[in-house]
């Protein structure tokens, strides 16, 4: 998605005050898969992959994300 922000972020950059307006685009991925262990139980794995590019650099960012799942159904 794309993130256009109306009013600018005010920051200091290498000891100098400045002002820019933030534009972010972040995109995101997930897979994942769930096993049937029996009727009543299901174990499943997911990974998910978040990425941000931003205008001002100290709001761009990376992350990854792992689960592990053990449900029960009743």
């Amino acid at each position: 998605w794309h993130s256009r922000y109306r009013d600018p972020d005010v920051y200091f950059d290498q000891g100098m005050l400045t002002s820019r307006r933030r534009i972010d685009d972040t995109s995101e991925l997930e897979a994942g898969i769930l096993y049937d262990l029996t009727g009543s139980w299901r174990v499943g794995i997911e990974y998910g992959l978040r990425r941000n590019d931003s205008s001002i650099a100290s709001y761009g960012y990376s992350s990854n994300r792992y689960l592990l799942r053990l449900q029960y159904a009743y």
